[in-house]
């Protein structure tokens, strides 16, 4: 397979070739990756391209199905909870496969004229006078080109504006009444996927206050869910050697045996402050960072999951982190 991409604009040209998906991703052959998918390349680095990040671990099902919804242009939503991976899952496959993707990132305050476009008045330069001008939203503009659009924290939008996705999500296109009904016809490689805390249920876990309830009519157009999980604490170990390097053995182990504690909280509800991959980078980094400073370790530790988990709690979380912090710190964990 070879397809020409026009250039659109500042975005360059290229072309998608067909490559094995374990070569594309960048993993030994096996048979569960052992199929073709798209592989773009371009004129010139593409803006939208996410960065790899080598140190990034692929969970293989998770992996598996998301580029199952990818080549077969099924509409994909990932759940899990916050600081699973959801999002850099999409990220790093898009990066690998050198695919641009547009990111949006959903809340209350997200309304139908963002996502569609609107109206804005400019000033003519040549004879001053005022004159309309649509523009578009995000969404005719992702679908129109060869983009992965990726819906993040999708369960947050309110449900009537979430109804701007029902065609798009049909693979229909876009109708745009507010730009005299002009219809914006899908890119042959556009994708859309989302991700999200819930199932689109509210929030069934009392962790997320701001999930909605979504439309079953909406959420029924997502055919390929993926259910995504924290690393195993083998893999977050490795990774966090990897991002913290120098981090002695002994420190490793407590800023994970403290992180299988605290999301056991998390999850349980005894705490509401999630802790994430990127959080637990951090500790590594900024433990590494105090122990050049001083010869105490444990002060070092200390200084650090200050740093990055126990002050940006509230009071009674912090009561709880400090708790599970001394607890594995005293080996009782």
């Amino acid at each position: 397979m070879s397809e020409k991409i026009e250039a659109s604009g500042e975005l360059p040209g290229g072309t998608v070739v067909s490559c094995k998906a374990y070569t594309s991703i960048g993993l030994r052959k096996r048979a569960s990756l052992d199929f073709d998918i798209p592989h773009f390349q371009w004129e010139h680095p593409h803006p939208l391209v996410p960065e790899i990040d080598e140190s990034y671990i692929f969970r293989p099902e998770a992996l598996l199905k998301a580029l199952t919804g990818l080549v077969r242009g099924i509409n994909t939503y990932a759940v899990g909870h916050t600081g699973s991976g959801k999002t850099t899952l999409f990220l790093q496959i898009a990066a690998r496969l050198n695919w641009p993707l547009v990111r949006v990132n959903f809340d209350s305050e997200i309304t139908r004229l963002d996502l569609i476009g609107r109206d804005v008045l400019k000033v003519c330069p040549s004879n001053g006078v005022t004159v309309s001008e649509f523009i578009e939203g995000v969404l005719p503009t992702a679908i129109a080109g060869p983009f992965i659009l990726l819906c993040d924290e999708v369960d947050r939008v309110r449900p009537e504006v979430s109804y701007v996705f029902q065609r798009a999500l049909e693979d229909q296109g876009i109708m745009l009444n507010e730009d005299g009904g002009r219809l914006v016809s899908p890119h042959d490689w556009h994708r859309i996927v989302a991700t999200a805390n819930t199932v689109g249920q509210g929030d069934e876990f009392g962790l997320y206050q701001g999930a909605r309830h979504q439309s079953q009519a909406f959420l029924d157009r997502f055919t390929n869910w993926i259910e995504i999980g924290y690393l195993s604490k083998a893999d977050e170990t490795k990774l966090l050697k990897t991002k913290a390097p120098g981090i002695d053995e002994d420190a490793a182990k407590t800023i994970m045996d403290y992180v299988t504690e605290h999301r056991a909280a998390f999850v349980n509800a005894e705490i509401l402050q999630p802790i994430s991959a990127r959080a637990i980078e951090q500790l590594g980094m900024q433990y590494v960072s105090y122990k050049t400073l001083m010869s105490d370790a444990r002060k070092a530790m200390k200084l650090a999951f200050d740093s990055v988990v126990l002050i940006r709690g509230s009071a009674t979380d912090r009561a709880v982190m400090t708790g599970l912090l001394d607890r594995v710190q005293r080996g009782e964990s």
